[in-house]
């Protein structure tokens, strides 16, 4: 079952795991090559960038509407860290 947008995107997702996969079994140093210039920080924010360009309006606006469940969230986080509990 694909939960992708369309059977060619999961086709070429899939070819890229499997790709990267092997290039890193392969060739492991290009793992240390990309460490050392600290990929995996761009690569994340790109990721989220790339998954905020997709959002529909109509999501954003119905997370903009629960903004005191964010606050209620912060709020606990908050409490944790000074309770010594993280």
């Amino acid at each position: 079952m694909c939960f992708c947008y369309g059977q060619n995107v999961c086709g070429l997702l899939c070819a890229a795991l499997v790709g990267g996969v092997t290039l890193g079994f392969a060739y492991p140093s290009l793992g240390c090559l990309a460490d050392s210039y600290s990929l995996s920080k761009f690569s994340t924010f790109g990721i989220f960038i790339i998954s905020g360009l997709t959002l529909h309006t109509g999501k954003i606006i119905a997370a903009a509407d629960a903004w005191p469940v964010g606050i209620f969230g912060l709020v606990i986080r908050i409490v944790v860290r000074f309770k010594g509990f993280c």
